[in-house]
């Protein structure tokens, strides 16, 4: 009879639970979905069906004519995706928690075994609109792997995603720069919608350089003094901006959070892109964008990459040095715009 072992890995609130054991020339470590809190009041019982589940599980191996039978064939993608990072000891979480908030987002309860091609195909459609190529495909690929991980332990028969291409990681910034005359246009654009909040968070954007994750959980205290102060939601950097003194009228001032109603992902990508073309720029506007020209204008007014990678809160200066090769494309677009003499 196959050897089944029940292995623990500890959380911050206790101990999450595998079966463990060599079927076919391969080492499994099955999630049972059981966690056991630190002074778990029903500890006992959760154990005493870990040990059923062992049992289960030795039997169903030893049934050779009948192959390896699924032990939760009705696992969810978010619950399968919170057993492995509970379980795993890999340094790239952070990037699996990030992806993990948009799963519950696009694919909420749906079964492992309900996944299709089109739901993963959506899913990066979606992240490709609210977020830079090389940061969707960050996701993207995590998710592929997760898929890949739930075929190895036989709950799904052949991953949705297996032919999903991703598009190339252009390390070179493609996004769209917004000049400050433009910007000014823009602001001086009504929206067509509602008042969200959503000018002037875009505003503190484009002077901050302040991303949307952070924008959403920005309150009263984080402007105090004239100088935002955010923790980086891909690293958790703590960063530092001066705000330029001619837009801190135009910010909100009140208790709890600044910018409640800033719209999700897909509706703001449709009111950035209508906004600019009221606004007679003819432009691929995303919320991004702001960032982005924050970061070109450092450049262009002659701040050095240091700086420039602070005031971004880049864990390294690779990632900011993109937007000096940017720079160098606008100074020789602007040569090929001069008039020639010929």
């Amino acid at each position: 009879m196959p050897n089944v072992k029940i292995t623990k890995y500890k959380t911050k609130k206790g101990h999450t639970y595998r079966l463990r054991y060599h079927y076919r020339g391969v080492d499994y470590r099955e999630p049972t979905g059981i966690t056991i809190a630190n002074k778990d009041p029903l500890k006992k019982q959760k154990l005493e069906l870990l040990s059923k589940l062992r049992s289960t599980r030795e039997l169903q191996l030893t049934e050779q004519t009948t192959g390896f039978t699924v032990l939760k064939p009705d696992t969810t993608l978010v619950d399968f995706t919170k057993a492995f990072i509970e379980g795993s000891n890999l340094k790239g979480l952070r990037n699996y928690k990030n992806t993990l908030n948009y799963i519950e987002v696009y694919f909420k309860n749906l079964y492992l075994r309900e996944i299709r091609e089109s739901d993963c195909t959506y899913f990066y459609n979606e992240l490709l609109r609210g977020l830079a190529i090389v940061t969707a495909n960050t996701y993207m690929r995590c998710l592929k792997k997760i898929l890949r991980l739930a075929v190895r332990e036989d709950l799904i028969k052949q991953s949705p995603a297996k032919n999903l291409r991703l598009r190339p990681d252009e390390r070179r910034v493609t996004k769209d720069y917004f000049s400050p005359q433009e910007m000014g246009a823009l602001i001086k654009t009504e929206l067509c919608t509602t008042d969200n909040g959503l000018k002037e968070a875009s505003l503190l954007a484009y002077y901050t350089g302040i991303g949307l994750a952070e924008i959403r959980k920005l309150k009263a205290a984080n402007l105090a003094g004239g100088i935002l102060r955010y923790n980086r939601a891909k690293n958790n950097n703590l960063v530092r901006v001066p705000i330029k003194k001619e837009i801190i009228p135009y910010l909100p001032n009140k208790s709890g959070l600044l910018f409640p109603r800033i719209p999700q992902p897909a509706y703001l990508s449709h009111l950035l892109k209508r906004w600019a073309k009221r606004a007679g720029i003819d432009k691929n506007l995303t919320f991004y964008c702001f960032r982005h020209s924050f970061a070109i204008n450092l450049v262009l007014s002659g701040s050095n990459l240091k700086t420039v990678s602070r005031f971004l809160g880049h864990s390294s200066l690779k990632h900011t040095i993109k937007y000096l090769e940017y720079v160098e494309d606008l100074n020789y677009d602007a040569i090929d715009r001069m008039d020639s003499f010929v």
